[in-house]
């Protein structure tokens, strides 16, 4: 008896291909930083680094950052490790896969918006820093309004169309034809 495999989607097998890509080289990136973290740094440099006083102007979480650099590292493999097995799961189109991959680009959409937030509180204590020292310095230091200001529109468009192509993404894996597709190939 011949079974007949399901249909499987380009838009499947590409999106699962790239991400298996990106987070294969994540996850080669992130075992590295790790690896050197754990090795080459002495082991309670950060931990001294927490303890300090922070810049003025710096916010919080940036100190917060350098105190737990192990654990924000460890964090980093550890999301691209799920983007691996999600997007493998994609292309393999196991179900759970599709909702996790689902999952993980909403997220992606909510952490961009946020990361945009966090970066404007950093880049607007570093405009303050860098306007008291060209009001201190004449001629010596330069203006940089107008790159902070080129930084934050760059940023917001590239955020936007992160959101936008993860958005794009969601729904497309949430139409009926890509669901009839994970439904056909669990089935056979």
């Amino acid at each position: 008896m011949n079974t007949i495999a399901a249909p499987r989607s380009t838009f499947v097998n590409v999106v699962a291909w790239v991400f298996l890509v990106f987070s294969g080289l994540g996850v080669l990136v992130g075992l590295l930083q790790n690896l050197m973290i754990h090795t080459i740094f002495p082991a309670d440099i950060f931990e001294q680094i927490a303890a300090q006083q922070p810049e003025p102007g710096m916010p919080p979480y940036v100190q917060w950052i350098f105190g737990h650099f192990k654990l924000v590292f460890a964090l980093a493999l550890l999301w691209s490790m799920v983007h691996f097995v999600a997007a493998l799961g994609l292309l393999r189109r196991w179900g759970w896969a599709r909702w996790l991959f689902i999952g993980l680009m909403a997220f992606g959409i909510v952490s961009s918006l946020g990361g945009l937030v966090l970066q404007a509180s950093m880049m607007s204590g570093m405009y303050e820093q860098f306007s008291m020292l060209h009001d201190a310095r004449p001629g010596q230091m330069p203006n940089l309004g107008p790159f902070f200001i080129g930084i934050g529109v760059m940023s917001a468009l590239m955020s936007m169309a992160f959101c936008a192509l993860y958005g794009w993404i969601i729904k497309r894996l949430l139409s009926a034809a890509v669901a009839a597709e994970f439904r056909a190939a669990q089935a056979g």
